[in-house]
């Protein structure tokens, strides 16, 4: 599988001098459409190979507003969010309630009220001095889970735990990271009473050290696997 990514990758003219999207799907094979197809099927593989998404500057200058949906995430015990299987329903759902509310992203609850995820991004918070990120109900990131390590590395504290809505008023700070973001600010977060939690603009200090640290940890890895680019 590597070497078809690598050979699409190179096919789509992606040069080590830029960065490239690449996403990779697994399909049960070729059939009629049905919930349960033939288990003698023959996988089949999507590449997809694409200019990395851009976000708006203002995303990282200001800030990115937040918005608690009515819409819960879908529990553990019916749809596994780590399951990467393309079923953003539940996702979307969450995300256009924000959006119809002005917000830019969505922060969304399970349905015991505990923090989950944004639309399709992890979150993180400052509360009470401490910088958590929910530790349940979400898709272990890889991002995250690098974030964590660059944080460790530059002797920084971070904390994967459970975290209830009540505790987000007491939060000073608030970003969100993925693949494509890294680290992004959030400037401010709706809760489903109509309160509006204010950061600051940019991010706190906590998140722009948090940004800093990822950037030159992504530059290193960088740097110490050149020969593992895929053109």
């Amino acid at each position: 599988l590597l070497e078809e990514i690598r050979r699409t990758a190179i096919e789509a003219g992606v040069s080590r001098e830029s960065d490239g999207y690449v996403r990779y799907q697994i399909t049960r094979g070729e059939g009629v459409v049905d919930l349960y197809p033939d288990p003698g099927l023959e996988t089949r593989y999507v590449i997809i190979v694409k200019a990395l998404p851009s976000w708006d500057p203002i995303f990282y200058e200001r800030g990115v507003n937040m918005a608690i949906p009515n819409v819960r995430r879908n529990p553990v015990n019916a749809l596994d969010p780590n399951i990467k299987g393309g079923n953003y329903l539940n996702n979307i759902m969450g995300l256009t309630e924000a959006k119809e509310a002005g917000a830019d992203d969505c922060v969304m609850l399970n349905r015991d009220g505990f923090v989950t995820e944004a639309a399709n991004s992890n979150v993180w918070f400052l509360i009470r001095g401490r910088l958590v990120t929910p530790g349940s109900g979400n898709l272990k990131g890889l991002t995250k889970k690098h974030v964590h390590r660059a944080l460790k590395a530059a002797g920084m504290q971070s904390f994967e735990e459970d975290v209830h809505v009540n505790e987000l008023l007491d939060a000073t700070e608030c970003f969100i990271t993925s693949a494509t973001r890294e680290v992004m600010p959030c400037v401010s977060l709706t809760l489903l009473d109509g309160e509006r939690l204010e950061f600051p603009v940019g991010g706190g200090d906590v998140t722009r050290a948090a940004g800093q640290v990822f950037s030159g940890y992504v530059e290193d890895y960088i740097s110490q696997h050149a020969n593992d680019a895929l053109a």
